[in-house]
């Protein structure tokens, strides 16, 4: 199984709060992530441990490559943890 890590650091001039609500809103990836992704909540409600999504986007060479994307931790402002599988 491969392991795909992605880290980056960006400095924004915005209360904390305000980043952290609109990066942990997974279906505004597509905005800023770049490449082509499109990602859907398929669990209602708001964001939450157990919230899961369906992506589908690039990973390495496999085009529109649907994956299930679940929310493992989530403490605002501070941790959001997703963690997704082939769907």
């Amino acid at each position: 199984m491969t392991t795909v890590v992605r880290t980056t650091q960006v400095l924004v001039h915005a209360p904390i709060q305000t980043i952290f609500d609109y990066v942990s809103d997974l279906t505004k990836h597509p905005e800023w992530s770049g490449g082509e992704l499109k990602i859907e909540a398929v669990t209602p409600g708001p964001i939450a441990v157990g919230k899961e999504y369906l992506s589908k986007g690039q990973v390495a060479t496999q085009k529109d490559r649907p994956n299930t994307v679940q929310i493992s931790e989530y403490e605002p402002p501070r941790t959001l943890a997703p963690g997704a599988s082939a769907a």
